[in-house]
C-alpha cells in the first residue's frame, strides 16, 4: 500500500481509497468539495449514523464508481482547536 498526500486538489487525485478530513459544522459544504454525484446520499447516511465531524469519528463508504473505490471520512473536531 502506498500513501500519498495530494495538495493539488481532488481533480488531480487518483487512487482506490480517499481519506477526507471533516470539521465539526456544515457537513454539506465540506462534502461539496468532493464534487461527487452521490454527495446527497453521503450526507443522508452521515446524518443517519449521527456523524458530526467530532475528533476521531470515522465513517466509510464503498462507492459505485471505482474512483475512489472507498471513501473514508475522519472527524477533525472544531477548526479552532486545530
Amino acid at each position: 500500500m502506498k500513501i500519498f498526500l495530494c495538495t493539488d486538489g481532488l481533480k488531480n487525485w487518483n487512487g482506490s481509497i480517499l481519506l477526507f478530513g471533516i470539521f465539526e459544522g456544515d457537513l454539506e459544504e465540506q462534502l461539496s468539495q468532493l464534487e461527487n454525484p452521490h454527495s446527497h446520499f453521503l450526507i443522508e447516511k452521515l446524518k443517519e449514523n449521527n456523524f458530526k465531524g467530532k475528533t476521531g469519528e470515522i465513517s466509510s463508504f464503498y462507492l459505485l464508481e471505482n474512483i475512489p473505490f472507498k471513501l473514508v471520512l475522519v472527524g477533525l473536531g472544531e477548526p479552532k482547536n486545530i
